[in-house]
């Protein structure tokens, strides 16, 4: 956290939430990380987002009492489904029966219901997607279709000429 503690200490927020940003793209619950997030867009004035991260790391300080209202504010007369996908997903690929107990009675509390983890489908880099091979393959076959035309040009050429 000290590259992205200086960054926000030298007033660069939008590259501590980068940084910050790329680390809650994992499969773990880590709530400090959440708590750290959720502060640095409360330092950006981005109060409902801030919101969302505070009260999904579990802690409840005084400060972060009003931003949490405004994010579930935001979802009082939605469904319930809508404020779910806006988790990260930190959140989604952890079982709710391993947040903390605080958490899960909020979360209930609010109309959130308990889930099973999401499984995340990962992408080899070792093997090209069907897109890459599709894009392949067609950049193939336009490069036959161009040699065979430029063997006919060269043919009709030839003919011509002799």
């Amino acid at each position: 956290m000290n590259e992205i503690e200086k960054y926000i200490n030298t007033g660069q927020h939008w590259r501590a939430k980068e940084l910050l940003q790329g680390r809650l793209n994992c499969d773990v619950y880590q709530p400090e990380l959440l708590e750290s997030y959720g502060r640095l867009l409360l330092a950006m004035h981005d109060d409902a987002e801030a919101g969302k991260y505070l009260f999904l790391s579990g802690e409840r300080k005084e400060e972060y009492i009003e931003p949490i209202n405004i994010f579930l504010n935001k979802y009082r007369n939605k469904n319930r489904n809508q404020m779910f996908y806006t988790f990260p997903r930190m959140i989604k690929s952890t079982c709710f029966e391993e947040l903390p107990q605080a958490l899960k009675k909020e979360m209930l509390k609010v109309g959130v219901h308990a889930w099973k983890p999401r499984k995340i489908q990962k992408r080899s880099i070792d093997k090209p997607s069907s897109d890459v091979t599709f894009n392949i393959f067609l950049f193939v076959l336009v490069l036959v279709f161009l040699i065979g035309i430029l063997n006919g040009l060269k043919t009709v050429w030839d003919l011509v000429v002799h």
